[in-house]
């Protein structure tokens, strides 16, 4: 399955439109950059180059997958250990 990034662009905007409507500016910057990520495609700095441009599920998904295995990464970093985030919690309350 796939379509057009200009169809997938209106999907995001009507997804998120009462947040498009506070932050249109934002909206005009984030969504371009979120889809050259998801396409993996950085070079692709016009809007026009964009447009015309296919995403299939697969692209999504992928980038999906991705971004959660960076923040997992990232969460397990931040607590030095798998669990030991939890034990200096643990410890700080009891300490309280």
């Amino acid at each position: 399955m796939n379509c057009s990034l200009q169809t997938y662009k209106y999907e995001l905007t009507g997804n998120y439109s009462s947040h498009v409507r506070k932050r249109p500016a934002v909206a005009d910057q984030v969504f371009p950059e979120l889809l050259r990520r998801i396409l993996d495609r950085p070079d692709l700095t016009r809007e026009e180059d964009l447009d015309n441009q296919i995403i299939t599920v697969y692209q999504i998904i992928h980038y999906l997958e991705a971004s959660l295995v960076i923040r997992f990464r990232h969460l397990k970093a931040y607590s030095g250990t798998e669990g030991g985030g939890a034990a200096r919690v643990r410890k700080t309350r009891r300490n309280a």
